[in-house]
């Protein structure tokens, strides 16, 4: 392979390891302003301010869920069993998900 070509890359590498940082600082965004956004959400919504304790058990419910991951593998290999069937239990879970998210597309 030629210089540029290595070079060329790495540069794209890097772009890819960026965006991976990114996305996952992204995904914690949305946790650290409900607190301060809430009162103008509520307001704009004409909620109760105790409709923050719903959407924060169900903020919470969704948080214990995405932990069940690690629970599972634990589970399976204390069972002796392979660490694949918790990847593909994950797996038909997001294709589950997709294709939820598919067949409601029209109603986003």
């Amino acid at each position: 392979m030629t210089k540029v070509l290595l070079a060329r890359r790495a540069t794209g590498a890097r772009g890819l390891y960026v965006l991976a940082l990114v996305a996952f600082i992204a995904l914690g965004l949305p946790d650290g302003v409900l607190g301060v956004a809430w009162p103008s959400i509520r307001a704009d919504l004409d909620r109760p301010i105790s409709a923050l304790g719903v959407l924060l058990v169900a903020q919470t419910a969704g948080y214990l869920a995405a932990a069940a991951g690690p629970l599972l593998v634990t589970g399976l290999l204390s069972a002796d069993r392979s660490w694949r069937g918790a990847y593909g239990l994950i797996a038909v879970v997001q294709v589950v998900l997709l294709g939820a998210f598919l067949a409601t597309r029209r109603h986003w």
